[in-house]
């Protein structure tokens, strides 16, 4: 039997707010520069819940008040 050893990267980040379009693409350049496989991320802002994906192939889920621009999570999870 042949043992497969797998590293991923897990981070979490405290954002404050993704209201702004380009905070998106800041994260995406910031988990790319870390070479993270997940990030959680706290503080979005971002309302209802949805999945997305990235021009470069980047999944993002995520979940927030249904209405208001407070609180809410992300998952972001690289194409690898």
């Amino acid at each position: 039997m042949t043992q497969i050893h797998c590293t991923i990267k897990v981070g979490a980040w405290n954002v404050r707010t993704m209201f702004e379009p380009s905070k998106t693409i800041q994260v995406t350049r910031e988990i790319n520069r870390y070479k993270l496989d997940i990030l959680g991320i706290s503080e979005t802002r971002w309302t209802a819940n949805a999945k997305s994906k990235t021009s470069d192939g980047t999944v993002i889920l995520h979940s927030g008040h249904k209405d208001k621009h407070i609180h809410g999570v992300v998952l972001m999870i690289s194409k690898k």
